[in-house]
């Protein structure tokens, strides 16, 4: 009897034991970790932002229009819009001040599209209106202007008034100034830039009440080769002289800057013809309008 209470007790113990060993453990504390939140710029910092941004666009700006071809256009325009999209990354990582949080935010829009300025331009092998392809001195003078006008960002134009509201000295991405005026070459009023085969006593008389120049020519067979040819200027008259006898077609073309060389101007063109003839034995007066509708019906003509 007494064994067996002995037993019993050593078998108690053990189990204890047992369960001591297989019970759940404590678990193992956890430690967490905060990131501390961006400190936001001092007016004074954000204001530095801005003016190295003014600083690093200036020069590249004013790059592109002291470019003379286009692959160095190209260049200096794909230099830009790297530069300012990465200007555009860094306002976007900015933390601004706080008074300026919403000001801010629309620094993106204020970028938007200005990454285009990497794409380079191509001069299209299309015929002009004037019936040539544009020159590529031409082309790259009016792609300088065009970079001026994007860099303006005429649609936030706001947005640089705002941000000085605020405080701030911002008056847009710096504009580098416009290239020479595009050339406006004119012969003189009255002046024949064209002639060919014996003269006679027939006249032209010409009133170019028209907005822009014109070269008048009387022609027999094709436009292409008349027998004469004079250069009106717009708001004045000139007469024609010396036409052999036969029958004439008018033809004239509008336009600005003129090339001798070619006989033709190279800007804002336009060509027609006078439905009716004249002979060349005689004298003969037409009158041009802004509106076609002068002393005789024409109808318009490809170019020539």
């Amino acid at each position: 009897m007494g064994n067996s209470k002995a037993v019993s007790a050593m078998l108690a113990v053990t189990l204890l034991t047992v369960g001591a060993c297989g019970g759940q453990s404590t678990p193992a504390p956890t430690s967490t970790t905060t990131s501390a939140a961006p400190v936001a710029l001092t007016m004074e910092q954000y204001q530095a932002a801005l003016n190295e941004l003014v600083d690093v666009v200036r020069p590249l700006a004013e790059r592109v229009v002291a470019v003379n071809t286009l692959a160095e256009l190209n260049i200096a325009r794909a230099a830009l819009g790297d530069t300012l999209m990465k200007q555009n990354i860094k306002f976007r990582d900015l933390t601004p001040p706080p008074g300026i949080r919403n000001l801010h935010k629309r620094f993106d829009m204020y970028f938007l599209g200005l990454s285009a300025l990497t794409v380079p331009l191509q001069i299209s092998d299309r015929p002009t209106e004037c019936g040539t392809l544009v020159a590529e001195d031409l082309f790259v003078r009016n792609s300088k202007v065009s970079t001026i006008i994007e860099l303006r960002r005429d649609n936030q134009r706001e947005f640089p008034a705002d941000l000085t509201k605020a405080g701030l000295k911002f008056s847009g991405l710096p504009l580098p100034p416009e290239p020479a005026a595009a050339p406006n070459r004119r012969a003189g009023n009255g002046e024949v830039v064209h002639r060919t085969g014996a003269k006679g006593g027939g006249t032209l008389a010409v009133t170019n009440n028209g907005k822009q120049d014109v070269a008048v020519s009387a022609v027999v067979g094709e436009p292409t080769d008349p027998r004469a040819t004079i250069y009106v200027r717009a708001g004045a008259s000139a007469t024609l002289n010396g036409l052999p006898s036969g029958t004439y077609g008018v033809y004239y073309k509008t336009g600005v800057d003129w090339d001798a060389g070619r006989r033709g101007f190279t800007r804002d063109c336009g060509f027609a013809k006078f439905l009716q003839g004249f002979q060349g034995n005689r004298s003969w007066q037409i009158t041009l309008t802004p509106a076609g509708d002068g002393n005789s019906p024409i109808t318009k003509i490809p170019a020539f």
